[in-house]
């Protein structure tokens, strides 16, 4: 029996051979499923899906500790920054292993952290877009669409958005119409692998997931990380609420990392502006590491010696 593809179907297959090789170390969606089922023994954790993503996987949040005070921390807002989703996972194993041995970590007394604070950890709120760059889309009709707005089939270089085109960090109702006049600007028109914030604020179901969870859980504080630059954004069109520029300067100074303002389309519809706009409490982007995205995991240890510390001393003390 002789079997014939079209030159578009052996082409898709021989991208994804290629690609299955060279993306083994992205941190993918199987392996944080996989890594949570893990954690799930620890006695001090709670699994809970907040939502779907457009193509129906699950949106994890870890509750982790049992203190008045709630801290949020997010990863993977954009695909090729999945090296953000090791660091939160690494962290969540981190704190439940120190606090299960009752050992201190850094100094610092896990137990007595896990009294004070409840982190609520979303290690990868766009697992479609993880896919995509890993090249495991299945759909024919999708991944032809996914190569248009991509202007051409090499995702794991380019793609940042959910499985819609839709840049998640440019979703939120913040500023969102100057955040489309920029658009425009930036000569982004419609569904794209990056900076097209979708048709309005909180049309894609992992921003409207995580925006619900937000409106239902009083939080002290939100850090949503990023990479790449080693840089810490802090405010929002100029507006800095109490004590943010403060605890800016301390993650700073742990991180070793650049306090700044950010600039130009980034200014708006970002999930710290939204948080900044809405609750008028401290919300941090921090972009890990350095280099182009997706960044080798080389770095990792690296960046996770780097932000450790502050990841635990900020709740304690924001």
């Amino acid at each position: 029996m002789v079997i014939f593809f079209t030159y578009k179907t052996l082409r898709y297959i021989i991208i994804r051979v290629i690609l299955m090789y060279f993306n083994e170390n992205n941190y993918d969606y199987d392996k944080m499923v996989s890594d949570i089922e893990k954690l799930s023994v620890f006695g001090d954790i709670k699994v809970k899906i907040i939502g779907k993503s457009v193509l129906s996987k699950n949106i994890y949040c870890l509750k982790i500790g049992h203190g008045k005070k709630n801290i949020c921390y997010i990863g993977t807002h954009h695909s090729l920054e999945w090296i953000s989703a090791s660091l939160l996972m690494k962290f969540s194993y981190c704190i439940l292993n120190s606090a299960n041995s009752k050992t201190r970590y850094l100094s610092y007394s896990i137990s007595e952290l896990l009294q004070e604070v409840t982190f609520h950890i979303m290690p990868m709120l766009n697992p479609d877009g993880i896919d995509i760059i890993n090249n495991k889309i299945v759909d024919h009709t999708l991944y032809e669409k996914l190569i248009e707005w991509n202007k051409g089939d090499d995702f794991s270089f380019k793609w940042q958005a959910n499985a819609n085109g839709v840049d998640l960090n440019h979703n939120y109702d913040a500023g969102f119409e100057k955040a489309k006049a920029l658009e425009q600007k930036y000569g982004v028109k419609g569904p794209s692998n990056t900076r097209y914030g979708g048709p309005y604020p909180e049309s894609e179901p992992e921003v409207k997931s995580l925006c619900d969870y937000i409106r239902q859980t009083p939080l002290s504080l939100l850090i949503t990380y990023h990479s790449q630059g080693e840089v810490i954004y802090y405010d929002y069109n100029s507006k800095v609420p109490k004590n943010s520029k403060e605890l800016g300067k301390i993650l700073s100074r742990k991180t070793g990392y650049t306090l700044d303002n950010v600039e130009g389309i980034a200014s708006f519809g970002g999930c710290k502006d939204w948080f900044i706009d809405k609750f008028n409490k401290p919300a941090y982007t921090v972009e890990l590491g350095k280099g182009k995205n997706p960044l080798n995991f080389s770095q990792f240890d690296k960046i996770f010696n780097d932000n450790i510390e502050s990841m635990i001393l900020l709740p304690f003390i924001c």
